[in-house]
């Protein structure tokens, strides 16, 4: 009964201090975006400013969620692109073709770095279920605690001196 509580407890200041660690990054992710695609209107044609938006995603590994990841990298490729139409003409000899262009191997890295931080987290989240499991097979000596139905069945058909 005790662990339970402590659990629960452990469990929802966990909740609360992800809830704001959250909305920080979301704040942080959304001020960025704002100035990098403003950077982007700055600047003409044919510049590269789009690249922060990597940093973007890679901010998102803070956030507890995989879809978050999947947010920033769909916003930030919207503003790359939203970025082409509304940025004024570049340098002489820079087309809109080749603008596009550049503008495609920056949507390319952003899904690549998105890629990258997904499966990072995947493998945190892994991680994390594995400790868990290890801990709670720690604490446990009795097996119809960790495996109801296993427990149950070597309780029927074995004496506990036995096993």
């Amino acid at each position: 009964r005790e662990v339970i509580d402590l659990d629960q407890r452990r469990t929802q200041r966990m909740n609360s201090t992800s809830r704001r660690v959250n909305s920080w990054i979301i704040t942080i992710t959304i001020i960025l975006a704002a100035e990098v695609f403003v950077a982007d209107m700055v600047f003409p044609l044919g510049l590269a400013v789009w690249l922060p938006y990597a940093v973007l995603v890679l901010i998102s590994l803070w956030a507890p969620h995989r879809r978050y990841t999947l947010v920033v990298a769909a916003a930030c490729t919207v503003l790359i692109m939203l970025g082409f139409f509304v940025v004024p003409p570049g340098f002489v000899g820079i087309t809109p073709s080749t603008s596009l262009y550049n503008r495609s191997l920056g949507v390319l890295l952003i899904w690549v770095t998105a890629l990258l931080c997904l499966q990072r987290k995947r493998r945190e989240e892994t991680q994390q279920a594995l400790y868990r499991l290890s801990a709670q097979l720690k604490r446990s000596l009795n097996l119809e605690e960790v495996f109801p139905v296993f427990g149950a069945a070597v309780k029927a058909y074995l004496p506990y001196d036995r096993i």
